[in-house]
């Protein structure tokens, strides 16, 4: 999956210098790229829980978003460095519910712990059923 340089710097330079457990949202463009990127800096934040902050999200999305050649394609946050870097099981969930809630096949999960970045895309095989929690190679 090939992400912007722009948006890995952008991303590495807020997410990856917050505490752990912060994120955003990803938006590709019309080659399925990741393009765009909003940092969630109203979102709730607990000790192991990125809560985000649908009204702020919303607004974005409707005012940056709608009608351009960019659209909503995945969820970016961090974890900790005790926990690994990889989508925990509220994560998957979480996934699941954005996917039926916008009625998506697939959405990306880009994990950011520290320095280090992981991309995993999590698929649907009918609208209640996850099939896969695939690693991606990130392209820049």
């Amino acid at each position: 999956m090939y992400i912007s340089p722009k948006v890995l710097t952008e991303i590495m330079d807020t997410i990856g210098r917050q505490k752990p457990e912060c994120g955003g949202i990803l938006a590709a463009d019309q080659n399925g790229g990741i393009a765009d990127y909003y940092f969630d800096a109203d979102a709730g934040v607990g000790n192991a829980t990125y809560i985000p902050s649908r009204l702020p999200i919303q607004n974005f999305v409707r005012k940056h978003w709608s009608g351009s050649a960019l659209r909503f394609c995945g969820v970016v946050h961090s974890h900790p460095p005790c926990s690994p870097c990889v989508p925990s099981n509220v994560d998957i969930q979480m996934a699941c519910r954005i996917m039926r809630a916008n009625r998506m096949e697939r959405l990306y999960l880009l994990m950011v712990q520290g320095e280090k970045c992981r991309l995993f895309c999590v698929a649907a095989h009918d609208k209640d059923e996850l099939s896969s929690c695939i690693e991606e190679k990130i392209e820049t």
